[in-house]
């Protein structure tokens, strides 16, 4: 456990340097999320916490293969250049998103290019453990991750509403994962998601309500492909991976979010691109509850699912 315990506390070392900078640099360019509209926050926020978060996962990785290599061991490399890849072309989408707003269909088509990356890489779901049985998928397999990760990338983006509320479902998902391929014998899975709750634990610190950060589009495309390629790797893990429904757990907020978003955009004849106010976080904050409360019960129910999948496990 050396490897990702050097990973984990390089990612939150580095995130906790860097995300002050990368505030007061946003600050300085005017680069700030403004109040109004479906947004909830009463002020201007920078908007480039991602940013941060993306250098340090990187730099969290990259010093763990240092220290692997130097304490002999290595690390496992067999499905880390996709996961790297596909992270490092959404993080980038989301920040170019976040200097000039690319637009919705945009981004989708950025998203579907990383994920197509990164399944022509190797990394793709060739069955799924399903409770009657295992499924075996064939050359459906590649098409079924490319909608899982573009699913899982904006199913995060789309949680990303309240001050703390998508870092800390975030948080909560890397850990189960983490706990999850440690279970199951996943090293490589461990390593990726410990180097990502290093980076999301230490920007919540920046993030949490009321906010003096946001992590923006480069910060929940980024978590959202971590988690999403995560799932994927643990799920192709030998000699036995996560479930289906284990997975959809894990995730289950940020996908029983957008899930329903969709099937309420098209009950309305409106485009699925169509923002609108009656995300989960939306409606508890309508039946009266404050903000840094509406978050306690989505990470709290995050991390409940989270537990509940690790049991299955």
């Amino acid at each position: 456990m050396l490897v990702p315990a050097v990973a984990l506390l390089v990612g939150f070392g580095v995130a906790l340097l860097l995300t002050p900078v990368v505030r007061a640099a946003a600050v300085d360019r005017a680069l700030l999320d403004e109040p109004g509209g479906r947004k909830v926050h009463a002020r201007a926020v920078p908007r480039l916490g991602g940013a941060a978060m993306l250098l340090a996962f990187f730099a969290a990785i990259a010093v763990a293969a240092l220290v692997g290599g130097s304490a002999g061991g290595g690390i496992e490399t067999g499905d880390l250049l996709p996961i790297l890849l596909g992270v490092g072309l959404v993080g980038a989408l989301g920040l170019l998103d976040d200097l000039v707003d690319l637009g919705a269909r945009a981004k989708l088509g950025g998203q579907f290019v990383a994920a197509v990356v990164v399944v022509l890489l190797g990394l793709s779901f060739r069955g799924l453990d399903l409770p009657w049985g295992a499924v075996d998928l064939g050359p459906l397999g590649p098409v079924i991750t490319v909608i899982w990760l573009v699913a899982v990338v904006n199913a995060v983006n789309l949680v990303d509403g309240l001050d703390g509320l998508a870092a800390g479902v975030s948080l909560s998902a890397l850990l189960s994962f983490a706990a999850i391929a440690q279970l199951l014998d996943a090293p490589l899975v461990v390593l990726v998601t410990l180097a990502g709750a290093g980076a999301v634990a230490a920007f919540l610190l920046f993030n949490r309500p009321p906010a003096s950060i946001i992590m923006g589009d480069a910060g929940s495309m980024f978590l959202g492909m971590l988690l999403g390629t995560s799932a994927v790797a643990l799920a192709t893990a030998e000699p036995r991976g996560i479930s289906l429904p284990a997975a959809i757990a894990v995730l289950g907020v940020p996908l029983a979010d957008t899930t329903w978003a969709v099937v309420r955009r098209l009950a309305a004849g409106r485009s699925i691109f169509a923002a609108d106010n009656g995300h989960i976080h939306h409606r508890l904050l309508a039946l009266g509850l404050g903000q840094g409360a509406v978050t306690l019960v989505l990470v709290a129910a995050s991390a409940v699912l989270g537990l509940l999948a690790l049991l299955t496990a």
